[in-house]
């Protein structure tokens, strides 16, 4: 694991929180001799940290189920002497409105701190892309253009789908190996915890 110096100025105000980063780490995908390498970059960075739903609810703008509509764009914004900074913004269709003003069957835009380049996936703290299998609940902060933000990174994003406890993640040979899971952190004791609280309020499931 390669660890580099990586320092962001203006993140609060393209994004318009406290959210800054502190370090890059590269996690290189295990390479076999016939199999094409593909890297997983997952960067550090300090957050504020939710000890419960009561506390996202809070915290949120909206709350809202939703399913990725397909659509999707990598935004780069430009910092401090050519320097830049990537999210991608998602098209989802609002399911089910639980906070907020936003409109059953509406199509909202949403910045996720994750993205696909040509070398490959970039994340924030684990944060993994919205895909069209999952059913999303999702805690959003209102942006100035009209699009939203995920509230506290992966602590904003839940699929009510999946109701499997996540376990540490093991190694693996490329991100295609790891798409589908929910969350690439670290910090999955706190995740499976939020996950657990949110799925009885608002699914009446647990997770096993």
């Amino acid at each position: 694991m390669k660890k580099t110096l990586f320092t962001v100025s203006a993140i609060a105000l393209i994004l318009g929180s406290s959210l800054y980063f502190s370090t890059s780490t590269s996690i290189k995908a295990a390479s076999e001799t016939n199999s094409i390498e593909k890297d997983v970059y997952i960067r550090d960075a300090s957050y504020a940290s939710f000890t419960d739903i009561k506390a996202l609810e809070n915290a949120a703008d909206v709350i809202a189920e939703v399913k990725f509509s397909g659509k999707r764009e990598t935004k780069v914004w430009e910092y401090e002497e050519g320097d830049t900074y990537t999210n991608t913004l998602t098209s989802v269709e609002v399911k089910k409105v639980h906070k907020g003003e936003v409109s059953k069957g509406e199509e909202i835009g949403v910045y996720e701190p994750a993205y696909i380049s040509e070398n490959g996936f970039h994340s924030i703290e684990g944060y993994n892309l919205m895909n069209k299998k999952g059913k999303y609940l999702l805690y959003l902060r209102t942006k100035k253009d009209g699009n939203y933000s995920v509230l506290g990174l992966y602590q904003g994003k839940y699929d009510l789908n999946e109701t499997s406890t996540l376990n540490e993640l093991k190694k693996f040979r490329s991100y295609e190996d790891v798409q589908d899971r929910e969350y690439l952190g670290d910090e999955v004791e706190h995740f499976n915890k939020l996950k657990k609280e949110n799925l009885k309020k608002y699914t009446q499931k647990d997770i096993y």
